[in-house]
């Protein structure tokens, strides 16, 4: 499964605006802190795969998931479960929110416009 840093995910939303960038953590965390024009998918929903595909379109498209942390399992295994469901174009950004934040880069609360419910 491929990975991403921060600095790398950086540069990949800068050069690809077809990129999709779903968090995978509850509403509630989404809400809190999140990267400005990601989307939430919690990774507890039980149509988590569906949800993406609704969003994605196409299963080609390129998505990176990502959770809070590097500890946290939650992207790695949203990534192997959209790769199981036949998706091609996966990655993981596995250092999460906090290794964003880290990296001085912009964060943002509430929900937008475009968050699943």
């Amino acid at each position: 499964m491929r990975t991403l840093t921060a600095k790398q995910l950086k540069e990949q939303r800068k050069q690809d605006e077809n990129l999709l960038l779903i968090n995978v953590l509850d509403t509630d965390h989404y809400e809190q802190e999140h990267i400005p024009d990601s989307h939430n998918i919690p990774l507890s929903r039980d149509d988590f795969v569906q949800q993406v595909q609704n969003l994605a379109g196409q299963k080609d498209r390129y998505i990176v998931v990502h959770c809070s942390n590097k500890d946290c399992r939650s992207s790695p295994t949203a990534a192997r479960k959209l790769i199981g469901a036949g998706f091609t174009n996966v990655a993981d950004f596995e250092g999460g929110m906090a290794e964003w934040k880290l990296a001085g880069f912009e964060t943002e609360s509430g929900t937008p416009a475009h968050a699943s419910s």
